[in-house]
């Protein structure tokens, strides 16, 4: 966790926006990413389906996926999807997305009624007070104490957050739960923040000289470490010319850098390796649709007996032995090659002291025979949380993330599409109405800036409505929809923090960049 100090006074590592200092390098843009695939009718991909085993096998590193890749799926995505289209409706009395009235009029004081918040509201007003496990719902009043928290001014909070004097005129900012989500974006702002950039000459007053932002200097060639596309600006540090005017030039804001160049243990994303191109937006996009394919995939195990390869094979369950000189391995007989390991290793015992235990030979590895350990993990109960019966289709959700934004999407997905892929067989024409079980559908809303205390409160709502719908009680059904409208919505995990999954872990290397359930 960052440390926050438990001393008075500011905190370790933050930064004075009001202090002068050298210029940081020009603030780094960020590109989303946008792909435009070609679709066929369901009608012609089901006739001649591609062998997606042969088509993904010919890949040999990341840079080989191509759009074709991607419309082999059969891949449809609609971008820029409002909430209220992402996230399931309830019935007449019930809703999962908070209203956007209950992000207004953030006064404690405010009347309930004021706000049309019911006395008995569960998740966002519903009757169902109780989860689906077990658990007491929280009420429209707890979302709107953590807007609260969310909806402070940028600037406001990050002064709070490091213990640092308000700006004139406006109060000191308290946090209630959200203290460490404000500690990990303090971090990130002072990599990302260029709301109140201000450069002027050495030897002037930023007050005498106007606030100007430096013009982008000619793009680094470089491949930077990033998952999303990004466009750096080269700083001309390596001519003479260019060294002179940098010392000249004199700086007040947030920033102490620039994006780029952002420590691992502060980012969310993991390593890519990739330029700002349109590969790397192909890229992501198939990152993010592997996560939601195989996350689809886990949930189809529901009720379902686990698979362990080679179980009740000869192979697994006979020992042999190809009956060369020597005897069996770790025999002594005519074998002056033998080899048996007898080390020991050292372990910790919960509670404390220490034991020993002996680690396996190679002759025990050896004849160890049993199945391999398979896909499944054999611990876990797998569940489709929150999938509407009513409906065929499975609906997916992930939280997709670029530096200090975040996307919501949904994959909806046929059990049948899930079934083609693992054993490349077509379900029977004859048991189905139509072919839109071959049809997946990915909705993504626009990106949230973590940055802008508006997209804060948005994004924080539409995590909120789809938790709301997915650990509703059971017997509740969603709202029918149309067909073109988007149906039903379920997720795989129950339990996601905002305040410790939107920002990152420090300290820790984050190897994803999406949280899916």
């Amino acid at each position: 966790m960052f440390g926050l100090g438990v001393h008075s006074g500011t905190t370790p590592d933050s930064v004075d926006p009001d202090e002068e200092r050298t210029a940081p390098p020009t603030p780094t843009a960020v590109h989303f990413p946008d792909v435009h695939l070609k679709l066929a009718s369901n009608e012609e991909w089901v006739k001649d389906p591609p062998n997606l085993v042969d088509i993904y096998q010919a890949i040999r590193r990341p840079q080989d996926v191509t759009e074709q890749h991607l419309e082999a799926l059969n891949l449809e995505v609609q971008g820029d999807v409002e909430l209220e289209d992402l996230i399931p409706k309830g019935s007449e009395d019930e809703a999962y997305l908070p209203p956007k009235d209950w992000t207004k009029n953030l006064d404690p004081d405010a009347k309930r009624s004021s706000l049309h918040i019911p006395s008995d509201s569960g998740p966002v007003g519903n009757k169902q007070n109780i989860l689906s496990n077990g658990a007491k719902a929280p009420d429209g009043e707890t979302f709107r104490k953590n807007v609260r928290d969310l909806a402070h001014e940028t600037e406001d909070g990050l002064r709070g957050i490091a213990r640092r004097k308000p700006r004139s005129g406006r109060k000191s900012v308290n946090f209630h739960g959200f203290r460490e989500f404000w500690a990990k974006l303090e971090k990130v702002s002072q990599y990302w923040d260029s709301s109140i950039d201000s450069y002027y000459d050495a030897g002037k007053s930023a007050a005498s000289s106007p606030a100007t932002s430096p013009k982008p200097l000619r793009r680094l060639s470089l491949v930077f470490k990033d998952r999303a596309s990004t466009s750096s600006m080269k700083s001309n540090e390596n001519t003479p010319n260019s060294k002179k005017e940098s010392s000249t030039r004199r700086y007040k804001g947030w920033r102490r850098s620039t994006g780029s160049r952002m420590p691992e243990y502060i980012r969310v994303e993991g390593d890519i390796g990739f330029k700002k191109d349109h590969k790397a937006a192909v890229l992501d996009l198939a990152r993010e649709v592997a996560a939601l394919l195989l996350l689809a995939q886990e949930r189809q195990r529901e009720g379902k007996k686990r698979v362990v390869p080679g179980e009740d094979k000869w192979y697994t369950t006979k020992r042999r032995w190809g009956g060369g000189p020597g005897g069996e391995f770790g025999e002594a007989e005519g074998n002056t090659d033998a080899y048996v390991n007898t080390g020991q290793r050292r372990y910790s015992i919960p509670g404390g002291g220490l034991g020993t235990i002996r680690k396996p030979t190679e002759e025990e590895i050896w004849k160890d025979i049993s199945p391999g350990e398979g896909q499944w993990e054999p611990r876990t109960t797998y569940v489709c949380v929150g999938k509407d019966r009513n409906v065929a289709h499975d609906t997916v959700f992930m939280i997709s993330s670029i530096f200090h934004h975040i996307s919501i999407l949904k994959l909806e997905v046929h059990p049948l599409y899930i079934e083609f892929m693992l054993t490349g067989q077509k379900p029977p024409s004859e048991s189905l109405p139509d072919n839109s079980w071959c049809r997946l559908k990915m909705f993504r809303s626009r990106w949230y800036d973590l940055l802008s205390a508006e997209d804060r409160v948005e994004a924080y709502r539409g995590i909120w409505g789809v938790f709301a719908y997915l650990m509703r009680a059971e017997g509740t059904t969603p709202r029918a929809k149309s067909t073109e409208a988007p149906r039903g919505a379920s997720l795989a995990g129950n339990k996601f923090n905002f305040r410790h999954s939107i920002v990152g872990e420090p300290h820790k290397q984050q190897r994803s960049k999406s949280v899916a359930f």
